[in-house]
């Protein structure tokens, strides 16, 4: 199963599309962890001086070691 790191934002013209793409991967049976900005600019998760960036970036980077770690035979 593919592990799929996502984050969508509300003030994102994209928003719907995502939205879309989250749930087409879902019907394919493929993992996806989304964390969504609600009320967030486009490029919150790096505004780094955002406490919601800064632990969306926390996530984010657990899930990458994470992957990395699992993945290693790859």
């Amino acid at each position: 199963m593919f592990h799929l790191k996502s984050s969508l934002w509300e003030n994102n013209i994209m928003m719907p599309d995502q939205k879309l793409a989250v749930n087409k991967m879902l019907e394919e049976n493929v993992k996806v962890e989304v964390i969504e900005g609600k009320g967030m600019p486009q490029i919150w998760p790096l505004l780094s001086v955002m406490s919601e960036a800064k632990s969306a970036l926390t996530r984010i980077g657990a899930i990458i070691q994470h992957t990395i770690n699992t993945n290693k035979h790859l």
